[in-house]
């Protein structure tokens, strides 16, 4: 019996020994549970020596390192507030490279990413905190997994993203204080099928990632609360009346054409408006403002209008189309940016009646292997074409081109069409760009474009002047709006007239008074070209056409004589009151 005895408690110390020197026998099959720190001290030290399948167990404490998990195995934290692995501000807490693999229950803090799954398919990413990150939870070429219950907050950059991640799935996850909390993008429309649905939130406010929808009106009384707004693989769409921000995209449209987007403020996102593979769309009267890279942005999205938009103060660039041809950029105010507009493979495209400003290191207009452009009627400071890449545009309409701040040619003859002296308002020389550009007819002065509606139609007039236009009008088939200028110059204005909206001969007033106007041999049955010159001060002008004149001219005298009535009888009450 003693040496039975003996032979137990032998059998039983040599399994203790055993338990030291191997990890525990996990008990659903033959994968192996590793504990951290029992087996290992460190979670990497563990992840090297497991196998595929093995479970490793975290105990609580804090681990500061940056753990390559290069094993399909399964990372469990022992408490999500308590487990804590600490990117010491270097990589991420958690680079997986391989697929199969689960984290859950962490803390993950200080790193490039919390979690940066990168070409790893299948995996879950579950119950952390992925706080004071670059970015929280970040997915590249990592498809088929799932994200679910994380709270993802206050990270310096991204909270959660996906590129070329495509049918994941977020259920739970809550995002707060991140720059930009939220994003999807891609080069195919797998890229951005996944299942999203509302139960994750950014501050708190549902994510509305929409699949497969068509002829929908979306704005604030559809959705009262919107955290983040995406439309995939939709048509027909119509979004207003929207306040956007914060996220990577501050809306989305990919594989969506048909769309339209009215009176949205997309503003403190990576981009504004985002379109990819979007044709057709039409984007008009937003505010896409102090976003990080552009604007709006339209990637392989042809056929599309940007117009009357501000797009200001935005980090890189203004507005963006590459891959975009055939589509119209009109009358968008575009300041403060580093490019202005920017294109990029991206033909046959028109771009006019822009007001375009940059920053003191920017560009107005950027140049990309795109050619055979037209490009008028803008307002630019300067240019840039690459060089490596040439480019081929047109930069005028034939009668005018755009006003470049920096063009110093003058301005004494009509152009190239007749050979008598005086100004026109155009430049006597063009504006070169490189050898393959040339503005032919630079604009002596900013331009201002007017529309105006008469009888169902819509018309266009053009001022060009030295002088600031202000308080424009068309009533009753008279013209007037106001000039100001610095003292010492002398003002000009070249105006482009629709006949059918006011058939000349015309007749200028300055201040009332008629003044010289040259009818330039230009004008066509389409168009009358006025010229006239002013000189420095504020003046309200006046256009009318001829036989307008006797009212127009007994109106003005008669407004001039009830100002000096009403005067004169103001003072004599005066009197008469004192008396």
């Amino acid at each position: 019996m003693r040496k039975l005895t003996l032979l137990i408690c032998s059998a039983l110390m040599f399994l203790a020994f055993l338990s030291v020197l191997k990890p525990e026998t996990y008990v659903e099959g033959s994968q192996n549970v590793i504990k951290v720190p029992l087996n290992y001290e460190t979670i990497q030290e563990a992840i090297n020596h497991a196998s595929n399948g093995d479970t490793i167990l975290v105990s609580q404490g804090i681990y500061t390192e940056n753990v390559v998990v290069n094993k399909s195995v399964s990372i469990v934290g022992e408490n999500r507030n308590t487990t804590i692995v600490d990117g010491r501000g270097l990589e991420s807490a958690f680079y997986v490279n391989v697929n199969n693999v689960s984290i859950s229950n962490f803390t993950l803090r200080n790193g490039y990413s919390g979690v940066w799954l990168f070409n790893s398919n299948n995996c879950t990413v579950n119950r952390n905190n992925a706080n004071n990150n670059a970015y929280g939870i970040k997915l590249y070429h990592s498809s088929n997994s799932i994200i679910s219950n994380n709270n993802v907050n206050n990270n310096e950059w991204f909270g959660i993203t996906l590129h070329y991640s495509g049918n994941c799935t977020l259920r739970n996850n809550s995002l707060a204080g991140n720059k930009f909390n939220f994003g999807v993008d891609g080069d195919s429309l797998f890229d951005f099928i996944s299942d999203i649905d509302t139960s994750n939130t950014v501050d708190n406010k549902p994510i509305r990632y929409l699949i497969n929808q068509h002829n929908l009106t979306i704005d604030s009384s559809t959705f009262s609360e919107i955290g983040y707004i995406a439309f995939i693989n939709s048509t027909n769409i119509s979004v207003k009346n929207l306040n956007l921000s914060s996220n990577f995209q501050g809306i989305l449209f990919a594989y969506s054409p048909n769309c339209t987007m009215n009176n949205i403020n997309a503003t403190n996102n990576w981009y504004g408006i985002y379109l990819k593979n979007s044709q057709n769309c039409k984007i008009e009267g937003n505010n896409a403002n102090n976003n990080f890279d552009y604007g709006i942005t339209l990637r392989m999205s042809g056929s599309c209008t940007v117009s009357k938009n501000n797009v200001n103060d935005d980090n890189w660039g203004g507005i963006s189309l590459s891959f975009s041809s055939n589509s119209m950029i009109t009358e968008n105010n575009v300041n403060n940016n580093y490019y202005g507009i920017h294109l990029v493979d991206s033909t046959n495209c028109v771009v006019t009646r822009n007001d375009v400003d940059k920053r003191s290191d920017g560009y107005s207009i950027v140049i990309y292997r795109s050619d055979n452009n037209v490009i008028y009627h803008n307002n630019f400071v300067n240019y840039f074409i690459y060089a490596y890449a040439r480019s081929t545009n047109i930069w005028d309409n034939g009668l005018e081109g755009n006003h470049w701040k920096n063009y110093n040619g003058i301005d004494l003859y009509r152009g190239p069409y007749q050979n008598e002296t005086g100004s026109d308002g155009i430049g006597d020389t063009p504006y070169s760009l490189d050898e393959n550009n040339k503005d032919n007819y630079p604009l002596m002065g900013i331009i201002s474009d007017f529309t105006v509606s008469f009888q169902q139609d819509t018309y266009h007039i053009t001022l060009i002047s030295n002088f600031t236009i202000s308080n424009f009008n068309e009533s009753g088939k008279v013209i007037s709006f106001n000039v100001t200028g610095p003292d010492d110059t002398i003002g000009f204005c070249r105006i482009s007239i629709p006949r059918n909206l006011v058939e000349g001969p015309y007749t200028v007033l300055v201040d009332g008074i008629e003044v010289n106007t040259t009818e330039l041999p230009i004008s066509n049955s389409t168009y009358a070209f006025l010229y006239f010159t002013y000189t420095h001060g504020s003046h309200q002008i006046i256009i009318v056409p001829e036989f307008s004149i006797v009212i127009v001219l007994p109106m003005t005298t008669a407004l001039l004589l009830l100002s000096v009535f009403l005067q004169k009888r103001k003072k004599s009450t005066k009197n008469c009151n004192g008396l």
